[in-house]
């Protein structure tokens, strides 16, 4: 007898004798900064900064950044002091602080339809040497991450940049359960050639800008870290497992000292507005994923089978 079980049981099937599927990449996330200067990233103002991805989210409250000439103003630029207040918040303490994050409107997973993807952050400028101050040079532990959070929010992956002792600068990748202020990877080589190199304070100009990336395959929660210059490709700075779903991506600062981004007493602000802090320029911030599509001839068994086993249905209830 042709039931409903056996209907599914032979579009089922029907899918699995089809057996190919073609993954289509589809931009999820895509911020490009080309808005309106002075567009934000999140809160209540009217000016936004536009996502051109699929699913989109929205972002939570927290130290503003705001866009200028094609870049989102990350710190204290001339154009923007990182603040809608005299206050600044963003280095008002110390640690990892002040984190925006961007919660996608539906979770990416294999049971929604996704299965490899690339989170990738493009920042061609940045200043991180604290030059502004002659009187202290910039700590170690400075800089910038940025990262991926499951649905449960008990595993994130990490990747960023960062001053380290000596005056280097070391891209850096940490993962786990409640690893959001930890640390482990190391510096990276630009060029392969073996050898380590130590990226500098200050990008634009004559110096390369730098990229980060993480890489990952939803179904079976891998992933690898990377990060590069505008010069020479991507170095893998890590890979891990357990990621299997993306619920939300965010961006933070790191601060060793107060003030050392500039937005306290002593600052650039307290000198003159055309002064620049510490900042970081953000080209792009973009996550795409490969959608999992079945093949023409899937959609064809599928509705040959249908059509089937609506006739034998017909002709039993005759």
């Amino acid at each position: 007898m042709c039931t409903l079980h056996s209907i599914i049981r032979n579009t089922t099937l029907a899918i699995a004798i089809a057996g190919f599927t073609t993954l289509s990449a589809v931009d999820i996330m895509n911020f490009q900064f080309n808005d309106t200067n002075g567009a934000y990233l999140g809160g209540g103002n009217s000016s936004q900064v536009v996502d051109a991805g699929t699913v989109k989210g929205t972002w939570n409250n927290g130290v503003q950044a705001r866009v200028q000439n094609g870049n989102l103003n990350y710190g204290y630029t001339s154009s923007w002091r990182g603040a809608t207040t005299t206050t600044h918040p963003l280095d008002q303490g110390t640690g990892t602080r002040f984190y925006r994050e961007y919660t996608l409107n539906s979770a990416l997973s294999t049971s929604t339809g996704y299965s490899t993807y690339t989170y990738e952050v493009v920042i061609p400028t940045f200043d991180i040497r604290q030059n502004w101050d002659n009187v202290n040079s910039s700590d170690a532990g400075k800089g910038i991450q940025f990262s991926l959070r499951n649905a449960a929010q008990d595993l994130e992956v990490i990747v960023g940049y960062q001053t380290i002792t000596g005056g280097g600068v070391q891209a850096f990748n940490s993962y786990g359960t409640g690893t959001f202020q930890g640390l482990q990877g190391n510096a990276f080589d630009t060029d392969n050639d073996t050898a380590t190199k130590t990226p500098s304070r200050f990008g634009g100009g004559n110096n390369p800008g730098i990229s980060l990336k993480i890489e990952g395959d939803l179904s079976d929660g891998s992933w690898t870290a990377s990060a590069g210059d505008s010069n020479h490709g991507y170095t893998v700075l890590q890979s891990g497992t357990g990621l299997s779903d993306i619920a939300s991506l965010r961006i933070a600062a790191k601060v060793p000292t107060l003030g050392s981004w500039g937005g306290v007493a002593g600052g650039p602000w307290d000198q003159t507005t055309t002064v620049n802090g510490d900042y970081f320029h953000i080209d792009s911030f973009t996550l795409a994923a490969a959608a999992v599509v079945p093949e023409p001839g899937t959609f064809a068994l599928i509705a040959g089978f249908l059509a089937f086993s609506f006739v034998a249905i017909r002709r039993r209830k005759a």
